[in-house]
């Protein structure tokens, strides 16, 4: 060590883990989530079944989730009824859910 200076670390830092997702992922994401409803809408309630099992969520979040989606750059690749459609589809699962649970 010169002029009391210590050894450049040869050791890389440790970076913890991201809790953010690239926003690659998040479009895709958000994509699979709208493409989903586009396809089951027309069939009602019995695309809860697979909605866990496309995407590991309750309904409630896939709605939730949903919501999200269509407030983000996604929306701009839907057709404005399309989109309408399914604001419409997410509003209404969202009262049926406060009427069902008020405390949400």
């Amino acid at each position: 060590m010169r002029n009391g200076q210590r050894p450049a670390s040869t050791r890389r830092p440790i970076t913890p883990p991201s809790h953010h997702r690239d926003i690659a992922t998040v479009y895709r994401e958000e994509h699979d989530l709208v493409q989903f409803a586009l396809t089951w809408l027309p069939f009602g309630n019995r695309a809860n079944e697979q909605i866990w099992t496309e995407f590991g969520m309750t309904p409630a979040r896939y709605v939730d989730r949903l919501a999200e989606a269509l407030d983000s750059p996604v929306r701009r690749t839907l057709h404005p009824e399309s989109l309408q459609e399914l604001k419409r589809f997410v509003s209404t699962k969202m009262i049926e859910r406060r009427r069902r649970d008020p405390q949400h």
